[in-house]
This record gives structure tokens, sequence and C-alpha cells, in this order.
């Protein structure tokens, strides 16, 4: 039967077409074969609109509910709107896409092809360098590469959250390396620490760290370790305190025993003394203040004769007495050095002989003490000088040592 005979012909229908295949078709000739249009009794009213566009059906295969088909083999999807829901099937080919594939999750079970980067059981392997241009969330997951990974930022907002490097493995940062909390090196050997020490952190290049470095073990540095200060056991040591070794470990204490000297001062008397044949104590001191003189650590302190020391220690005392004759001889100058132990009875440590033979000679007596502070309040020293003529002068002077003592901490009591 043939309904019109032109193209121009229409036919219209205002009438349901029922049966479940009601429309069958014949090709260009007429055979044994037709294609028919199936359909299943409907639940509800259905609609198919046919877009303004011409459409080939695939002839190799068939699409069928809201998957494609695996055997959908030679196709394309071109920009048609988003893929809601359902998956694309396994072996389904490429997706050519000029923009982007967006979405909130992207899952791969199987392999998953994007250029030469593959996506397995949901690994990434990719064989000549993945890049990602935008950021890369990972929730609770883990990131892990056997080869470089290389990243602008790494960012950590949730404390719980940690980066593990492998045992053998390593980070390189060929620029600067910015951490704003805290690196926690755990109990991973070394590989290249012939000790087998674990929890190693290791820099060829160097190392800058503005704030604090945590080290609850060992700090091996085999070149320099320039540092503005050190606390060791809480603390940063005292003025004159040297970081040395405790048998156990290492900590703060007094120089001494080849800690180098941390206390030195010299006092010279600034004013002469005649008429009378004895000075004890010998009074008008001060501290060496002119051509260049020198202090190390915080001086003696000087009261009335007595001088006090600073800190206790092993100290050696110098005392030397210039006398002038002035007309006469002196047959035994003597010269002393004179401890307490209890802040009150001085006792002769060290004395010093000499004799003026000539008139109006001039002569310096030396003698020297080393003197073990045990408490800087009981322990102290004054000076004497005896057997003198009410003539002689003991010399003084206020820019240079004449009568003069000198004071030197060598070690720890």
């Amino acid at each position: 039967m043939i309904l019109g005979d032109a193209a121009a012909d229409t036919l219209a229908l205002n009438a349901t077409i029922t049966g479940a295949t009601p429309l069958s078709f014949e090709g260009a000739t007429a055979n044994g074969f037709e294609t028919s249009f199936a359909f299943t009794d409907p639940t509800a009213d259905r609609t198919i609109t046919f877009g303004d566009s011409s459409l080939t059906v695939n002839a190799a295969a068939d699409i069928s509910g809201t998957t494609l088909a695996s055997n959908v083999v030679t196709s394309s999807l071109t920009t048609v709107g988003a893929l809601g829901s359902g998956s694309i099937g396994t072996g389904f080919g490429t997706i050519n896409n000029a923009a982007a594939i967006t979405g909130t999750v992207l899952t791969a079970t199987t392999n998953f092809t994007m250029g030469d980067t593959v996506v397995t059981d949901g690994v990434i392997t990719d064989t000549s360098g993945l890049s990602i241009a935008a950021a890369v969330d990972l929730g609770s997951n883990t990131l892990t590469s056997t080869g470089s990974l290389q990243v602008r930022t790494i960012d950590y907002t949730d404390g719980d959250l940690a980066m593990t490097i492998a045992d053998g493995g390593g980070v390189t940062f060929a620029q600067n390396a910015t951490f704003s909390g805290i690196i926690d090196v755990t109990d991973t050997t070394d590989a290249s620490d012939a000790t087998g020490d674990t929890g190693a952190l290791r820099t060829e290049g160097g190392a800058s760290i503005a704030k604090k470095l945590y080290v609850g073990t060992d700090l091996d540095v085999d070149g320099t370790a320039e540092l503005d200060n050190i606390t060791i056991g809480g603390a940063q040591g005292s003025d004159g305190q040297v970081l040395t070794s405790t048998g156990s470990g290492v900590g703060w204490e007094d120089a001494g025993g080849g800690g180098g000297i941390t206390h030195a001062s010299q006092w010279r008397l600034n004013s002469g003394s005649s008429g009378s044949t004895g000075y004890d104590p010998l009074v008008n001191w001060e501290a060496a203040d002119t051509d260049g003189a020198g202090t190390i650590g915080t001086a003696m302190t000087y009261s009335s004769g007595v001088f006090s020391f600073p800190t206790t220690g092993i100290w050696l005392v110098e005392f030397c007495a210039s006398v002038y004759a002035n007309g006469t001889t002196i047959t035994t100058l003597e010269c002393y050095i004179e401890t307490t132990v209890d802040n009150s009875t001085y006792t002769s440590a060290a004395r010093g002989r000499n004799g003026i033979f000539a008139i109006n000679a001039a002569s310096n007596t030396y003698t020297s003490f080393v003197f073990d502070v045990t408490d800087v309040s009981t322990h102290k020293v004054q000076f004497e000088i005896s057997n003198l003529p009410t003539n002689a002068i003991v010399n003084a002077s206020t820019s240079r040592n004449q009568t003069w003592a000198t004071f030197t901490r060598l070690g720890d009591t």
C-alpha cells in the first residue's frame, strides 16, 4: 500500500498506534527482512524527542538502559550535557574532550587511561609525568608515589593527617621549603647511615631553621653547625658557662679544666704610702683602666682593703709590691697575701721577701697563691707589706701599675 506519491505529501495520525511492534520498515529493496520499532508496555506516559539535528544510530550494536553497553565499540560521545548518574562500561574506549571532565569523584576499579597516565584500581600510574593544575583533595586516603613526586604546595589542614616517606625513599626540595608546623622524623632507617640509626633527618646542602629544632635523641653534624642559641636541659646556660660532657650526655657547667679562663682582672695601688713600718691591710686600690687594660668576665669587688670574688673556683692570686728606700736601706722587705675562709680571720697564705741595700734604690717583691674559693661570702683576700723603715715609700700610680695584684680564675673548685 502506498500512501502519497510525492515528497511533499504528508500523513497525519491523531490516534494511538498499538502493538508491541506496530511499525516495521523495509529498506530500499523489499526482501524477507524488516526493521521494526519494539515497545515495552509503559507504566507512565513517555516521550521520545528528536532534536533539530541529524542522527545516525550505530549499526554495530545497541544502546540500552542508562549504560553504554560494552559492545559499543565504534562510537563517540560529543558535548550533549552532563552524565549525571550511571557508569561508563568496561572497554568503552577513549573519551575525547577538549575541555575537561568535571564532577565530584572519578573512580576507576580497573584501568583508566588519560594519555600516558593509567589509573588502576584507584592507583595512578604515570610513565612520563602527571600534571594536575588544580588542587587534589585526598580526604583520608593515601597518596603513594614509587618515583618522583613534584608538587608546588602540600597543605595539611587536618592535624591528624601525616605524610609518610617509605623506607629508602626521600623528599627533595629544589627550592625553599617552609613548614609552619612540626616535622616528625619517626623510627625509619636512614639507608645512608652505616650505623643503622633510625629516625634520621638528613640535609646535604644545608638546613636553615628559623625557629626551633627539637632533637629527641642524637644530633649528628658532619659539617659546621651555626647556632645563635642552644638550649640544653631546658636552659641556655649563664655567663661564663660552657657546654661539656656529663658522662651520660651534655650540660652547662662553669668553664674550667680546659674550658678556658672565664675571669681575670688586675688592680693597682693608686696612692703612695709612707711614714709607717707596715700596712695591714694595704688600701687605696683601683682597677687597672689605662693603656688598653682588659678584664675577662666579672671583675673582683673591693672595699677597705678586702677583695671579694665574683664566683667560686680555683683562683690564682698574684701580688707585687714596689718599694722605694728613700734615703735608707732595707735589709728584709716582706709582702703577704692574706686569705680568710670564714670572712673574719685572715692568715698569711703566701710571703715574698726582698732587700734594698743601696740608698735611694727601689725594688719589686712578688708572691702568689692558688686559692680554692668554695664560698664567695666567706673566702676573701687582702694584702700586707711589713718591715719598712718609716721614710720608705710604697710606690703607687693611677696611670700605670707599680704595686699591683692580679686575680685569674683557673677552673672549677
